[in-house]
């Protein structure tokens, strides 16, 4: 692999990484505001935090892995580049 494939990866990981901890944290934000605080205790409050924004960074790893095989599968559907033939003048146009 070359060294910009690389370096693309490299950048769409933590891209994805970081989509998926704010989501982590926007779920869990969401978690605080409608449960009310004398049904859990701090150690469900800590432990949930945990396992939202676990939950997160594994949507994260799932976008990274979908992008990552889009860009791969992409190749397959492309047209191609050249440019349309351009067609020969018959017999007919060129005596006008």
């Amino acid at each position: 692999m070359s060294f910009r494939t690389i370096t693309g990866l490299v950048i769409l990981l933590i891209g994805s990484m970081v989509i998926g901890w704010y989501f982590g944290g926007w779920g869990y934000s969401l978690f605080v505001k409608t449960v009310p605080a004398g049904a859990i205790t701090e150690l469900v409050r800590g432990a949930t935090k945990g396992a939202y924004v676990s939950g997160g960074l594994l949507l994260g790893i799932i976008v990274f892995a979908w992008s990552v095989a889009v860009a791969w599968g992409s190749r397959f559907f492309r047209t191609s580049a050249k440019p349309a033939a351009a067609s020969q003048p018959t017999a007919a146009s060129a005596a006008r």
